[in-house]
């Protein structure tokens, strides 16, 4: 076969065919070993990917940040809303209208603690996560309640049945309180203590607001007693927050760990799983991916 005109001194249309035909192949190589390799990367990044989802801690070493420890946000939100909220239940200076906890429950007990939730998620504390998320809907679903644009209290026709529908939703976080401190029954004496004054206080409230007065308003001396034992609940989530944030570094004062008899010490709740002392443990060794 005759690939080259020796008249004029070119390749002949049958070589160039062949010739056109070896470049198809070749490109054709090229694309299918790219195509292994995007394929091979996009493993490696689902592999890495799924790694990090397992263990954030690992990320947070490979990037070579520390994961700072949101639970006393948390607690420090939920203790400032609960202290004004139970004030105003014990009819401090007089002050029986609760509009006032509007701008605490949507900002500091609600929005600080949802997003304490969410970094307590990214973290991989899941009881964390769970209990500062839902506290915090908790206080930006009761401050929905008092804003007249909602209108939540003039869908109904009498004050009692606004009371009785406030009552079903605070039933149902104490509940979810109940769940909660069985899920504490490990962690510390504060802890525990937080959540039985909790469940005390999300009980007695619910029960005020079934039994009303007969102008409709919540029961007088019950709505006293959730005031009473709501106060003492945020009393002691300031005090858990505070020996979340003191130690021997930044102050002089350092309490104790008070830890039940049973007890096997801090809880996730309480950021027990010590996200930011592992991912500097995690940095300072050598991994290699």
């Amino acid at each position: 076969m005759t690939t080259y005109n020796r008249t004029l001194g070119k390749p002949s249309a049958n070589c160039k065919f062949i010739c056109e035909r070896s470049r198809k192949r070749r490109r054709s190589a090229a694309r299918t070993r790219s195509y292994f390799c995007l394929l091979k990367t996009a493993f490696q990044a689902a592999a890495v990917t799924q790694m990090y989802v397992r263990s954030p801690l690992v990320a947070a070493a490979a990037i070579g940040c520390a994961l700072a420890a949101l639970p006393p946000l948390g607690f420090s939100g939920f203790a400032l809303t609960t202290f004004v909220m139970a004030l105003i239940n014990l009819s401090a200076s007089k002050v029986t209208t609760p509009n006032v906890i509007i701008g605490p429950a949507l900002a500091y007990g609600g929005l600080a603690q949802l997003l304490a939730g969410m970094w307590d998620m990214a973290s991989g504390n899941t009881v964390g996560a769970t209990i500062m998320t839902s506290y915090g809907c908790f206080w930006i679903s009761y401050a929905i309640m008092l804003i007249p644009s909602f209108g939540v209290a003039a869908s109904y026709p009498t004050i009692a049945e606004l009371n009785h529908a406030i009552g079903f939703f605070i039933i149902g976080f104490f509940i979810f309180s109940i769940a909660i401190t069985f899920c504490s029954l490990k962690s510390n004496t504060p802890t525990l203590a937080l959540c039985v004054f909790v469940n005390i206080t999300f009980l007695t409230s619910s029960i005020a607001h079934f039994v009303t007065e007969d102008t409709g308003k919540p029961h007088v001396i019950l709505t006293k007693v959730s005031g009473g034992f709501g106060l003492v609940a945020s009393l002691i989530a300031w005090y858990i927050m505070y020996t979340e944030l003191a130690n021997k570094s930044n102050s002089y004062v350092v309490p104790p760990e008070l830890l039940l008899p049973w007890g096997q010490g801090k809880s996730e709740m309480v950021g027990g799983l010590g996200m930011e002392s592992k991912a500097r443990d995690l940095r300072e060794s050598t991994v290699e991916y």
